[in-house]
């Protein structure tokens, strides 16, 4: 049988030509890793040492498979056995060919693999900043902060103690009406992106006026576009129209035709000049929301039956079906500043930047105070190590002799100061001297402008190469990921998402289409998952409904892949678009694995945690230890910390010691609580086993165990999540002298534990999920809005290599400043641009199947189109949907509102008989005591379930049951089960309550009784009532009919076992007679009819009804 070979063989062998530079666009599923290594092989082949050879990416994970990769194929080469398959004979012939290298020069490179240098470009730039310390300036290595914004927010804060004697920083602050807060934060992000404008704005007034050049560059780029694009003889059309509009406007109104009064009929330039021509066309032609008129009044300079009038509706009418592309550039320019710069922009964009530069000159005494750095720093001295263009330093020259062939990965990822680095490494080479560049990415799969990225860059080098080293672009086609169908699907749809030509200015990258090399598997491998939500359904049935077809999906996915070890992915845009998946995910027994998804000072047993570490750090921290109290290992209410610390104005560990001494006072007015009380401040209290070699996490943990936390928070991943915040404290304060503020600021990067079982889904963000691949994968969420973007103080675009810079708008001023509104318009589309390529990069990830769950809205029978800038937007237009059936409106609650009437969150304490198994110190065994025992609480297990359960039959009554049933009640079972543990119940109770309470309202619904309840048109559902002494009652249903009131309890207890039913019934009627009774009573003097009732038993469906007799007894 004939191998089938890639559709882009001749490519890929052409890329292991050792003698030529390359820069590869290698798209999702490519193989680059492939390509990279056997070109490592193929160079190892032919050098005098493996150090000439240096590989370059940008984390630590892809250096480590590049660098294991490579030593896999050469170990493979030391088989005499040929690969049966073309590809992995190709890289076994050339492992063979480097291994006869290595055996030639006696390199021994299985036993000393460090010898090949693959690198992260942080690490690289680490170590010339550690090989020259005086050249870098930095005079040694210092450290990496591990959080470089809080070496930002120290230099901001001294930067506007320079308020009082520099005028600058005084301009800054008055342009941001002193706003001390809003400035020191956008001066702390200004400082995270230095390396894009401390370099190239040292200079103020050279800054300037490449300033005004680059705008004039930009603006008549946009003109220029423009100018081809309008339609042909639309001057000698419109001039003589817009002529006598602009005199007709200037009768009546402020004239804001003028700029046309003149124009004679030759096409607009595409100059700066022109440009109020250009607006003031734009004011003539278009709305204020950028479309092509359809109306035209005086306003407009059209006064009713004049001539111009009629000319001018009928070219508009001609041209309304056609001209989406010209008016949407007009409508551009019309946006454009008015003149290049003004001179109040000018003064402040000068104060800005000398406030800037000084900000940057405090971070450096910052860095030196701290004796750490960030990795700009480390980029921007590495690049100073190696000197100037015109004066190369020594290291930059050994550099030149050492090394012969660079190899970088992930190049679309690349940022201005790592170009910079590569144009000093190659500053030497020239064409056919031997030495290559290799540079792979995908353009396609560029995702992290965030982190400087410029995907432009690779647009740049791949046409212009890099200092005059010319090099030869190959572009990958074959998709060896994922299955036909897949692949098909990416190709029709993105060829639509992207934009239609590249851009450099603006990183526009136009889809370049995949081919196959899986065939296509068995059924669709692409659906859309829409759930609907119409105006008779809530925002939370429809989450619950979409987050149910998640799990159904998963489910379906592991049980397809039982061999796979990454069987499904769960992707999202942002952690916050998950809402409760993941958590349903585990209440199903579903293993999760999610990559930094839960901060993990959200879990509420950290939160408890923390508390405890404050108290214990800081005794006066009177939150903190009243925290500890209320917490569930001790489980003090309310009412008991007022009581005890209500008043007092001590500490709470001096109260403590009091109140534990007046024993005789305080036990009585305590009651059941006082044991609570007394066991924990004892543990709290007892400072006998704290030595001065232990360290304070050791304290910590040792109090955390005698109080119960790891009994109250039994789960594998809360146990994880208490090591990891153990850990964090010994690291910031080994002693105790711990900062609150650095300990909140630490929680913020670290994230709750997940399960860590091989076989699981998979939940991550689309950008954590870049360089992987899956079974199945499932976008989520796709209707989400992204966050918008938050304008910078000094917002910085590049147009050709010049620097354009525009100030954030006054903070007083309603208006945007139209300088920084352009650039924020720039930074828009490329942010636009961004998302459509994260979009592609989430859907490649998938080798079998692709699901895509999203929330649709419908208003009137209709499908409203997703919100802008929404995942789903960019791919809509693909899918033909059809909405449900639209029901009659009604008015009833909201499942918001169901909540609502669910208490909040209540604490499960520890049972005081479970007090007495607990030690009473934190010392001797307590500290090596065991985790595992097992634990009681409080029961209020049935009283979640009524309350949910009365909760919901209240909804579907006020709703008389219309558009109620079983596949209804099902949609709701997740919200039923987020009800329950806003009660109070654990995971896996609400879980086993959600069935009961499911099983409840469906025996209701399955009653014709309950039916008929529920739907009567004249029942009143929890209906509020006064007794005699003021207190409220609120009654389940109470149906008005011919003969007067109908009272009907909802009872959910159940039958005892082997009750016969006449007990049954007579222990309910006992039970319940006189709080009925109490209801008739209160319901007859409002109107004075007869009131009876009745007992509807959810658990059997029965119905048990008092008679008049049985009522009046209870008087």
């Amino acid at each position: 049988m004939i191998e089938r070979q890639p559709s882009d063989v001749k490519a890929r062998a052409q890329a292991l030509r050792t003698d030529k530079s390359f820069i590869i666009q290698a798209p999702a599923g490519s193989g680059k890793t492939e390509l990279l290594t056997d070109r490592i092989l193929a160079l190892l082949g032919g050098v005098t040492k493996p150090e000439e050879i240096l590989a370059i990416t940008f984390t630590r994970k892809a250096a480590a498979e590049m660098h294991a990769r490579v030593l896999r194929k050469l170990r493979a080469g030391l088989s005499d056995q040929e690969p049966a398959s073309t590809h992995e004979k190709n890289s076994w012939l050339l492992a063979r060919a480097a291994l006869a290298r290595n055996e030639q020069q006696g390199w021994d490179l299985l036993n000393h693999p460090a010898r090949l240098k693959v690198r992260t470009i942080d690490a690289f730039c680490a170590q010339l900043v550690r090989s020259m310390p005086w050249m870098s300036a930095m005079g040694g290595m210092p450290g990496i902060a591990d959080n470089p914004e809080q070496l930002y927010l120290q230099a901001a804060r001294q930067l506007l103690e320079h308020v009082d004697h520099n005028d600058s920083v005084q301009d800054v602050l008055l342009h941001m009406d002193i706003d001390l807060v809003s400035v020191e934060r956008l001066i702390v992000d200004m400082l995270a992106r230095r390396d894009q404008w401390l370099q190239e704005t040292v200079n103020t007034q050279a800054a300037m006026t490449q300033l005004r050049m680059a705008l004039t560059d930009v603006m008549e780029q946009k003109l220029d576009t423009l100018a081809e694009a309008m339609p042909f003889s639309y001057a000698s059309e419109l001039a003589p129209i817009a002529r006598l509009a602009a005199a007709s406007q200037a009768e009546t109104a402020v004239c804001m035709l003028e700029p046309l009064l003149d124009w004679d009929g030759v096409p607009l330039a595409g100059s700066v000049e022109a440009l109020p021509q250009w607006q003031a066309l734009s004011r003539l032609l278009l709305t204020g929301s950028g479309g092509l008129r359809k109306r035209l009044t005086v306003k407009e300079g059209f006064p009713a039956k004049s001539a111009h009038k009629q000319a001018m509706q009928d070219w508009l009418d001609a041209w309304q079906n056609d001209s989406e592309h010209w008016t949407g550039l007009l409508a551009e320019v019309s946006g454009l500043p008015s003149e290049v710069l003004s001179e109040r922009q000018e003064k402040i964009i000068r104060s800005l930047l000398e406030a800037l530069k000084l900000a940057a000159a405090e971070l450096m005494l910052v860095f030196q105070e701290e004796k750490q750095v960030d990795f700009i720093e480390i980029a921007q001295r590495a690049a100073l190590a190696l000197g100037y263009t015109d004066d190369p330093s020594d290291m930059l020259l050994k550099l030149d002799a050492r090394i012969s062939h660079i190899l970088i990965d992930e190049f679309q990822d690349t940022s201005q100061i790592q170009i910079q680095l590569i144009e000093k490494l190659t500053l030497g080479w020239s064409p056919g001297d031997g030495r290559t560049l290799f540079l792979v990415g995908d353009p396609m799969q560029s995702i992290y402008r965030f982190r400087k990225a410029d995907v432009g860059l690779f647009l740049s080098v791949a046409s212009e190469g890099i200092n005059g080293l010319e090099l030869e672009k190959l572009v990958l086609t074959e998709n060896f990921r994922s299955q036909a169908g897949v692949v098909n699907w990416v190709n029709q749809s993105f060829r639509h998402v992207f934009p239609e030509y590249d851009d450099l200015t603006l990183g526009a990258i136009r889809y370049t289409e995949s081919v196959a090399f899986n065939a296509a598997a068995d059924g669709p491998a692409v659906r859309f998952h829409p759930v609907y939500q119409a105006e008779d359904k809530d925002a939370e049935t429809t989450q619950a409904e979409a987050e149910q077809r998640t799990l159904e999906l998963v489910r379906s996915a592991l049980a397809a892949n039982p061999d796979s070890e990454h069987p499904v992915a769960i992707l999202v845009k942002a952690r916050t678009h998950l809402g409760a998946l993941m958590q349903l995910m585990q209440r199903n027994g579903i293993p999760v694995r999610a990559v930094e998804l839960n901060p993990i000072r959200a879990e509420q047993s950290v939160i408890d945690l923390v508390q405890l570490i404050r108290a214990l750090a800081h005794p006066a921290d009177r939150v903190a230890w009243l925290s500890v109290l209320r917490s569930p290992v001790c489980g003090l209410t309310l009412k008991a910390l007022t009581h005890l610390f209500g008043d007092s104005r001590d500490t709470i560990a001096f109260r403590l010691q009091t109140v534990l001494a007046q024993e005789a006072e305080f036990a009585p007015l305590l009651g059941d609580e006082w044991p609570r009380l007394q066991r924990c401040a004892r543990i709290l209290l007892d400072r006998s086993h704290v030595v001065a070699d232990i360290a304070f996490s050791s304290h910590v943990e040792s109090v955390w165990r005698a109080l119960g936390g790891y009994g109250v928070y039994a789960s594998d991943t809360a146990f994880a999540d208490f090591q990891a915040v153990f850990d964090l404290v010994d690291r910031l304060a080994p002693y105790g002298d711990l900062n609150p503020a650095d300990l909140e600021d630490a929680l913020a990067r670290l994230y709750s534990a997940t399960s860590a079982e091989q076989r699981a889904v998979e939940i991550m963000t689309m950008h954590k999920s870049k360089g992987l691949e899956f079974e199945v994968v499932i976008l989520y969420g796709l209707h989400r809005r992204p966050r918008s973007d938050t304008a910078p103080l000094l917002r910085f675009e590049r147009n050709r290599n010049r620097l354009l810079m525009g100030p954030i708008k006054p903070k007083a001023a309603e208006e945007t400043d139209k300088l920084s509104a352009m650039l924020g318009a720039m930074e828009k589309r490329r942010s636009d641009y961004e998302l459509d390529r994260l979009l592609y990069v989430a859907a490649t990830r998938a080798r079998q199947r692709l699901h895509l769950v999203s929330q649709v809205q419908c208003k009137q029978g209709q499908v409203v189109e997703p919100p802008r800038g929404s995942l789903l937007s960019r791919l809509f237009s693909l899918f033909e949907l059809v909405p449900p059936v639209p029901q009659e409106p009604r008015e009833s609650a909201t499942v918001d509102a169901v909540i609502s009437d669910v208490q909040g969150p209540q604490l499960s304490r520890i049972t005081t008989q479970a007090l007495a198994q607990l030690p009473v110190t934190a010392s001797g065994n307590a500290v090596m005591a065991s985790a595992g025992s097992g634990w009681q609480f409080d029961d209020k297990y049935e009283a979640s379930i009524g309350t949910v359960t009365h909760a919901w039959l209240a909804r579907i009554g006020q709703d008389h049951m219309q558009g109620w049933n079983e596949a209804r009640l099902q949609a709701a079972r997740e919200i039923i089960v987020r009800q329950l543990e806003n009660e109070g119940l654990r995971q896996a109770q609400a879980r086993t309550g959600a069935q009961r309470v499911y099983d409840l309202l469906s025996c209701c619904l399955a009653s014709e009784k309950g039916r008929w309840l529920l739907s009567h048109a004249q029942a009143r559902q929890e209906l509020p009532l006064t007794s005699m002494d003021g207190k409220l009652l609120i009654v389940d249903v109470a149906v008005s009919t011919d003969t007067g009131w109908l009272v009907v309890d909802f009872k959910t207890g159940e039958r005892r076992e082997h009750e016969p039913q006449d007990v049954f019934e007579a222990r309910m009627k006992d039970t319940y007679r006189l709080q009925l009774q109490g209801y008739c009573e209160r319901l007859s003097r409002l109107d004075g009819r007869e009131a009876t009732a009745a007992i509807f038993a959810l658990d059997t469906g029965d119905w048990i009804e008092f008679d008049p007799a049985q009522l009046a007894s209870a008087l």
